[in-house]
């Protein structure tokens, strides 16, 4: 869960947990093996800040499926006539 961040944060704190698994393994084919990924998705991840669409290779690259900015409002709850509270939804005065 990514509550509370924004967009650069998460993405920072992935970016430098693949850095750090490339100065460990020592190639970006190496970091692109152990992922389960293509090898220049991590590269381009780290340089330049590109976060792919698909959720399977966010999750690779340490991402969230969902950046923060990309999360939906959640819908409000639908009131019908007779449920508690209806009265303020449906006979509310209009400016």
């Amino acid at each position: 869960m990514v509550s509370g961040k924004t967009d650069h944060e998460v993405i920072l704190k992935a970016r430098l947990r693949v850095l750090a698994l490339y100065e460990k393994l020592g190639t970006w084919r190496k970091v692109g093996k152990s992922r389960a990924i293509v090898y220049t998705y991590a590269y381009r991840f780290v340089k330049t800040g590109w976060v792919p669409d698909n959720k399977t290779n966010r999750r690779a690259l340490f991402l969230p499926k969902y950046l923060p900015s990309e999360r939906r409002p959640k819908p409000r709850p639908r009131i019908h006539i007779g449920d508690p509270g209806w009265e303020m939804i449906y006979l509310k005065k209009v400016k």
